[in-house]
């Protein structure tokens, strides 16, 4: 049993898994594996059987296992590239839809996320369209914006990373219709508009347009 981190199950500062049965030690065990269940529990229901039989021709796993004492920032690969720090990395495996930042330490993480989450936010707040493929966009916008972590001054970066960890660890997951939808609800709380306002007055207007262009349209 695996923890897989999945796109669908990533907000902004909060994250959940789903557990799945997957092969370290390739295909053809967990295929065989899947075999045996179906000879020899007859009781499985006709449709789930045929579902096993389909799964059987189709598998491939190919796993991309996380080290579980590095921090980690974890973010959508696709539209609103939302991020977070995952909590409990044992066993932990990501799927091709996300994109992480290993770092080298949690301060680090925690300032990636919310700068990753500002600028999302700052999408929807412009009323810019999220571009479909982001996987490294969002890495080079930070660049463009001169938000890496050695670009800002340390008492900015620190104060960032400790109203992000706050946030990760008050809220609550919760299923969203969106993304934009999260973004928006986020500025109802005095953590995240407490980022917003102390990134905002470290990056230039032109920087920040420059970089929303890498990961957006008008």
């Amino acid at each position: 049993m695996y923890k897989l981190f999945y796109r669908g199950l990533i907000n902004p500062f909060k994250c959940k898994t789903y557990d799945v049965l997957l092969s370290s030690k390739g295909d053809e065990q967990l295929k065989s594996f899947l075999s045996e269940i179906i000879n020899f529990a007859p009781n499985i229901p006709f449709d789930d059987r045929k579902k096993l039989e389909k799964l059987i021709e189709e598998v491939k796993t190919n796993l991309d296992v996380f080290e579980k004492d590095k921090p980690y920032v974890i973010y959508r690969c696709a539209r609103a590239f939302t991020a977070s720090v995952p909590e409990n990395l044992d066993n932990a495996v990501s799927e091709s839809h996300i994109a992480y930042i290993m770092c080298k330490n949690l301060q680090q993480a925690y300032y990636y996320a919310a700068v990753l989450n500002f600028l999302a936010y700052k999408v929807v707040e412009s009323k810019r369209d999220f571009i479909r493929d982001q996987f490294a966009r969002p890495l080079i916008a930070i660049v463009e914006a001169g938000l890496s972590w050695k670009d800002v001054p340390s008492d900015l970066r620190h104060r960032v990373a400790n109203l992000s960890e706050k946030l990760s660890k008050t809220l609550e997951w919760k299923k969203y219709p969106s993304q934009d939808k999260a973004l928006k609800e986020l500025m109802n709380l005095e953590d995240f508009k407490e980022i917003v306002k102390t990134i905002s007055e470290q990056i230039s207007e032109s920087n920040l347009k420059s970089s929303l262009s890498l990961v957006s349209g008008e």
